[in-house]
This record gives structure tokens, sequence and C-alpha cells, in this order.
């Protein structure tokens, strides 16, 4: 069985992925959007969202 490297592991998840899914919660209820998002390295992830949807209240 072999080890895999945490790091080596997201950062082939992450540039081998165009969307992503962000969830929240807001009074128990969840939301969950559709995301793209470019990652430059792990520390950096970015993404954009329309600003009317409920689930910014969160972030």
């Amino acid at each position: 069985m072999e080890v895999s490297d945490p790091e080596k592991t997201m950062s082939h998840l992450l540039t081998g992925q165009l969307l992503g899914v962000l969830a929240t919660q807001n009074d128990g209820q969840p939301y969950t959007n559709l995301v793209a998002f470019a990652a430059v390295k792990i520390s950096s992830i970015f993404f954009l969202l329309h600003r009317n949807l409920r689930g910014n209240i969160q972030i």
C-alpha cells in the first residue's frame, strides 16, 4: 500500500478539476453553489461568486 503525500494529492486534485462545490449554512439551512476556481498553489485558491447568492453571507 502506497502512502500518499497530502500536499501532492491536493495539488493533483486542484489542478485536475475546473469546478467545485462551495457549501455553507445559515440558520441551520445548507446552501451549496457550483463554483469555478483556479488554484495557483494549495495556499492560493481563487473563485468568483455572484453577490446575490445567499450562501455568500457566510464568506
